[in-house]
């Protein structure tokens, strides 16, 4: 089969190559019909959902975050798998992936951005538990964490706002879901507590008696 992509498409797909993203076009292209596949799939997963709606079949959705955070809490326990580069997407001044950051956030996955024109500006947003940590409240360095995600997992962010108060739902049951396949699929426990300051061995700057996390502006 040949292929003829547009030039910006072609473009990138030559720059995620030479990035090392991928070992080569054939492998990106792969990739991309794969999350093509996925998408459809889904996509009929949730013609289901929008059926039974109709139907009348509907959860509160307290019940439904509820069952969620259940079903995390007690998947099974091995390990996550390490992936680099960081799956970062760039908005405006910053740079944003979701992540699992196990020292800080244990085995969930949360938003991890940081300030393109400020090499040491960095924030990690837990809207799981609904708390924030900023580079000026934490010990920890940016290079410090980049380098924890990468030895993790981390992934492309959905088109969601980090501070749009309409979002921050959104974004609780797309980490809530996305963790739960994440681990399903490495076959990893989730841990849905609250972050603790204290987490991350010698690495970590323990900033007591008040962790530094503070609730979301929402």
């Amino acid at each position: 089969m040949h292929i003829d992509l547009p030039t910006d498409q072609q473009t990138l797909v030559e720059n995620l190559v030479a990035s090392g993203r991928f070992p080569s076009v054939q492998d990106a292209i792969s990739e991309a019909i794969n999350m093509l596949a996925a998408q459809e799939a889904l996509r009929k997963e949730i013609q289901v959902g929008v059926d039974e709606a109709d139907l009348g079949v509907l959860l509160e959705l307290d019940t439904v975050f509820t069952q969620l955070k259940s079903f995390a809490a007690t998947a099974p326990e091995i390990h996550g798998r390490p992936t680099a580069p960081i799956d970062y997407r760039t908005r405006g001044h910053n740079s944003v992936t979701v992540a699992l950051v196990p020292s800080i956030c244990y085995k969930r996955l949360v938003v991890f951005s940081v300030n393109t024109e400020n090499t040491t500006g960095w924030a990690i947003r837990d809207f799981i538990t609904n708390q924030m940590l900023e580079d000026e409240h934490s010990g920890r360095t940016r290079t410090s964490i980049e380098t924890e995600v990468a030895e993790n997992y981390s992934e492309y962010p959905p088109f969601y706002n980090v501070t749009a108060p309409d979002h921050a739902e959104r974004w609780e049951l797309y980490l809530i879901l996305r963790t739960i396949a994440h681990h399903r699929r490495h076959h990893a426990a989730c841990d849905m507590t609250a972050p603790d300051a204290a987490q991350g061995g010698d690495d970590w700057i323990q900033i007591a008696p008040e962790p530094p996390w503070a609730p979301l502006v929402l």
